[in-house]
Order: C-alpha cells, then structure tokens, then sequence
C-alpha cells in the first residue's frame, strides 16, 4: 500500500539556511556598495578614510578578512598614529594567514608595543624561516607566558635549547609547563620529542610512555607521532596498542586505516617529526587543536596558519584550517584550503568528501555529484560517498535519485554494518517515490537499531497515521518522541495529529495548540489545529487557523482542500482532507 508522501519537513532539516546566509551576504555587498560609492578609494579624497574604514568594517562582517585587512591598511596611509586599526590589519592578515603581508606591519606592531605575543611569535617564525636561530631565541624571549603562549613559549624555547644541545636550558623550559595537568599526557608526547632531539632516549622513552597510558586528551595527530616513536625504536607491539586503541574509540574509518598504517612494514619508518622547526610547527599546530574548541576562530586559525608558515607539508594543520573556515561558513576559503592538500597526501579522499559537501552548501551541486562519483570509483570499499551523495539528492528533493544512492551504500556496508541514519534516509527516498513496503521496513530496521530516535518513531508513526494504519501504536511511539523531544514543533503536531485520529478531540486540541506556539508559521500544524478546533465547536476559531494556514503558502494540492473547509467546514464524520 503506498502512503501519502509526508512533507520532507517531518525528518531532518533539507538544507542548512543557505538562501538566508545568501541573502545576508547579499546585503552586506550591497552596504559595501554604498560605503564605496559615498567613500570613493581615492588617496585624495578627504572623505575616503573614514570610508575605507567603514568599508573594513563590512568586510569583516562578511567575514572577508583579507579585504578588510585591505580597507584598513588604505585607512592607515592618512592615519598612521592609529595604532588600534594596525594592530587589527595585522591580526586580520595573520589570521588568514598571509604572513608576507603581516611581518612588516609586525615590526610596526612591536615597535610600539614590544610586549605583544602574537607580532613577535610571527617575528620568531620569521627569524625560524630564515634559519636564524639565536634571532628567534631572542624574539621568543619577548614573548611571555600568558595565555595560550603558556603552553607555547616553552616548549618552543624547549626545542630552541635542544637544538643547541643544551640539557639544563631544555629542562628549565619544560619546567615553565605548570598548572597544566588536565593537559598532562598531550605535553607528554612534545617532551619526548624534545628529549629525543636532545639524545636523552631514556626521558624520551618515559615521556612517551606517559603519553600512551592516558590518551584521553591526546589529538589524532600527537597519536601518530607516539606510534611512530615506538615503530622507529622497534617497539612494535606497542605501536600496535596505540592504533587499535585508537581504532576502538573511533567512529571514522580513514583514520582508522591511517592509524594502522606502517604496522606490517618491516623497515622502520621515517620520523614525522625530524627538525627543530617541524617540532615547533607541531607545538603551534596542537595549541591551534587545543583552542578549537573555543567559539572564536581566530586564536585557531592564527596558530594552524603560523604552523604552515613553518612548515606547509603538515597536512593535519590544513584540515583544521578547513575545519574552522567551514565552522565560519566560509565555503568557498575551506575549499580552497582542502584543495591545497596534495593528492599524495593521506588526507587527500577524505577531505574530499569534505570539499563536495561544501560544493552542496554552495547550490554547486553538479561538481559536488561529479566529485562524490570519482571518490566513490576511487575507493570502492568505502561507503561514504554514496552516502553523501544520497543525502544531496534527498536534500534537493530528487528521491529516486537518493534512493539509488543510498542502496549502493548500503550494498558496500552490507546490512548488518548499515547505521541507523542510512535506513532511516532511505527510507525517506523510498517513501517519497511510493515504495512504501520498502520504506516501512527500513524506519523499523532503523528502529531496532536506535529504538528511542525521535525522529524515525515520529516519521513512522505519522506515515501510518495519513494511511489510517496502526493508530494506537503510533500514539505510544509518538508519546516516547514528544518525551525525547518536548520543543520539536513537527513531533507535537504528529502526537496532536493521531490523538484527532483517534477522535480524542480535546486532547488534540490541547496538543496542537502547543504545536502552534514551537512553531507559528508552519501550514500543515494551523490547518491541523483548525480541524480540530471544528470538531470540539470551536467553528470560528477553525476558520481563522485555516485562513491563516492559507496565508502560510502550503503546498499547492492542500490549498483546494483548505478553501474547501472555509467554505463548507468538516463533513460530520472525519475523513482525510
């Protein structure tokens, strides 16, 4: 029996808010347009300071830092005493990282502020660029240790102090790590970096073997380099340890087998970290790791980019630079930050998936389908693009396409490894092309999986409910999703909805009005309220919830039916309308 296709409204978002991000970015490009037009960019012009300044306000706002940079650099050649508008070109362009751009105006920065951290670690990378090593000791030294340089500043001069072979300084600036403990096995693995730069092979061996017993904190990235420790010192069985470790708490595959590789390899591999700037590099790249998980971007995005400025083949510092673009919704600087990992690199198929979803976000949807084809041709054991690609075609309302999609992934996961997410999107695309046998099975396969998801009890329960199937058990599952989730406007409406079924009428009543307050605007719960208003008397009140369901723009078959009711009210015995 095929169901009444539900609105795609009833599962998961269809896309995130692009056309309302399009239309803010479009007027902030309008409001541009205005500060240039009545600021014209004319070195001249009495007016275009003030005017640039604006104009980098903007820019900011549209999240365009490089531009802004611009605008205020422009602002700075009649006003060079500004020192707060320098110092934020310089953050701006740093952030983004365009160091080229931003060393001289650190210079200017430090000139006259010599104590602020960030100008002198971009003059100390700098200095460490050049190979001028006792000229980056000296410019950490102006430094400090507040903030996250707490972290930094020591071991930084800690690897300075290894380079020079010297032990006691090497200790004096690990000494600097304190009131650090939660962080305690992440420090661990830098120390016994340090200490094997050092040839202190006994403090390397302690160091790591602190970090490998507690990797609680411990990135991906500093994982690797324990691994690797352990593979070049022949200790094989502990690297193994490590990855499957690793392995067992992960949920990603292509870390996984990254994980993993080198294990079977007879020869010892290459260390990952193998000069003073590399291991400054991965300093700078794991405190941007550690500030991730703050609201702002910008500390992030400072530190992964200076960790590129040292040393551009980390690959992971890239992916974070990605990351965070993608956190800023800026599409279009993540892609270009993905596409500058090379293709030898081990992150390159991952981050492609990455790449093509933010194609999709961009409404770019033909390279995006293109390039989710070629990842899934290059790698046919893994399932994730046709997964992503069943979710762009669901997202864009092309079902047949999605259900195609979706059934190729599940073909190469084989059905006992399928998520619940993937019967549950399939059986979406199934239920929206008429095949609802099939539709119906996969909602409950998911549902043995995932017995209390919301969404899945309250996708299914509502299909029966349209179909006049199965009323009471519905109303049991939709009880348990409303329970999950008591402010999902859709789920109350459903619960509302099977309670009018059940011509449990004041009941419905009650329960619509809630679904109205979560959510006003949505057509489908005003007209559902309306009909239920009709039956408990209340006439008047039902024709203004169907008016104002008409105004709400339903879809184009409901809006008959809706005429229908305003002009004849409900037939005496309920039926589907």
């Amino acid at each position: 029996m095929a169901a009444q296709s539900l609105p795609v409204r009833r599962a998961f978002p269809v896309r995130r808010a692009l056309p309302v991000r399009r239309a803010l970015a479009a007027l902030g490009a309008a409001a541009l347009g205005l500060v240039l037009q009545a600021a014209p960019l004319r070195a001249d012009d009495d007016a275009s300071p003030y005017g640039d300044f604006l104009a980098g306000v903007v820019a900011e706002q549209l999240r365009d830092n490089g531009a802004a940079a611009e605008f205020y650099l422009r602002s700075l050649q009649s006003d060079a005493g500004n020192e707060a508008l320098l110092e934020r070109a310089f953050l701006l362009l740093a952030v983004e990282g365009r160091f080229a751009d931003a060393e001289p105006l650190a210079r200017q920065v430090v000139a006259r502020a010599p104590q602020h951290q960030l100008a002198q670690l971009v003059l100390t990378a700098a200095a460490l660029r050049r190979g001028a090593v006792e000229e980056a000791r000296s410019q950490l030294e102006e430094v400090g240790q507040r903030g996250p340089a707490r972290i930094a500043e020591p071991l930084m001069r800690a690897w300075l102090a290894a380079e020079a072979g010297d032990a006691a300084a090497v200790e004096a600036a690990l000494e600097g790590l304190t009131g650090l403990e939660r962080l305690e096995s992440r420090l661990a693995v830098h120390r016994g970096l340090i200490h094997e730069k050092l040839g202190d092979q006994a403090a390397a061996e302690a160091a790591m073997t602190a970090a490998a017993e507690d990797t609680s904190v411990t990135s991906f990235w500093l994982l690797r380099l324990v691994k690797n420790y352990y593979l070049r010192h022949g200790e094989r069985e502990r690297a193994e340890a490590i990855a499957e470790g690793f392995a067992a708490e992960s949920d990603s595959a292509s870390l996984v087998a990254l994980m993993r590789e080198g294990l079977e390899a007879e020869a010892p591999p290459a260390p990952l970290v193998a000069s003073t700037t590399q291991g400054i590099a991965t300093v700078l790249f794991d405190l941007a790791q550690i500030l991730s998980g703050e609201e702002s971007s910008e500390g992030p995005l400072f530190y992964a980019h200076l960790a590129l400025w040292l040393e551009p083949g980390l690959d992971e510092a890239r992916v974070l630079v990605g990351e965070l673009l993608q956190r800023q919704g800026r599409p279009d600087g993540a892609i270009l930050a993905y596409e500058q990992i090379a293709v030898a690199s081990p992150y390159h198929w991952s981050v492609g998936l990455r790449i093509a979803s933010e194609l999709e976000h961009l409404e770019r949807d033909e390279p995006a389908i293109s390039l989710l084809e070629r990842l899934a041709a290059d790698r046919p054991e893994r399932f994730e693009p046709y997964y992503e690609l069943g979710n762009l075609h669901r997202a864009d309302q092309r079902f047949e396409e999605a259900a195609a999609a979706y059934e190729k992934a599940v073909e190469r996961l084989g059905p006992e490894r399928t998520p619940w997410t993937l019967f549950y999107f399939r059986g979406i695309a199934y239920e929206r092309t008429g095949q609802w046998d099939k539709a119906e099975a996969d909602f409950q396969r998911a549902l043995e999986l995932e017995p209390e998801q919301p969404y899945v009890l309250n996708y299914l329960a509502y299909s029966w409910i349209e179909q006049d199937l199965n009323l009471e058990e519905a109303r049991k599952m939709l009880e348990r999703a409303v329970a999950a989730k008591p402010d999902d406007g859709y789920i109350v409406d459903s619960l509302g909805w099977v309670h009018y079924r059940l011509h449990d009428y004041g009941k419905a009543v009650e329960t619509l009005e809630q679904a109205v307050e979560l959510k006003p605007q949505d057509p489908v719960i005003n007209d559902h309220l309306g009909d239920a208003y009709w039956r408990t008397g209340r006439k008047r009140e039902a024709r203004v919830q169907w008016r104002r369901a008409l105004s709400l723009e339903p879809e184009a078959e409901e809006i008959p039916k809706i005429e229908l009711k305003l002009e004849e009210g409900l037939p005496a015995e309920p039926r589907n309308i």
